[in-house]
């Protein structure tokens, strides 16, 4: 399925750097990692995410997904009552944890 859905994201400038140069450690793109993360996260085992407000810059990326991430992303607003960015945020710092006891 191709990746045709454009998401405009902001991450905390540390948590895009830490995410960074996990992947450039692991051998991913920071994309991969995010997918991985929101399919591992939300979907094969499903996480509790934990939210939390930011007054750092951040820093804007665009992630591309295809239709089923797009419907997971989707539900976990649902559940949780946050954007798609809250989200994403969310699922990346518990990739951060996650991933990095692999480094």
């Amino acid at each position: 399925m191709k990746n045709d859905i454009s998401l405009t994201i902001r991450l905390p400038i540390t948590l895009n750097e830490q995410l960074t140069d996990m992947t450039k450690r692991l051998g991913l793109t920071k994309t991969s990692c995010i997918r991985f993360a929101i399919w591992d996260f939300l979907d094969k085992q499903p996480q509790p995410l934990t939210f939390s407000k930011s007054d750092e810059e951040t820093y804007r990326f665009v992630l591309a997904v295809n239709q089923n991430t797009y419907n997971i992303l989707n539900n976990a607003c649902q559940k949780y009552g946050q954007s798609i960015n809250s989200i994403i945020n969310a699922v990346s710092r518990l990739a951060l944890e996650h991933y990095s006891k692999y480094l």
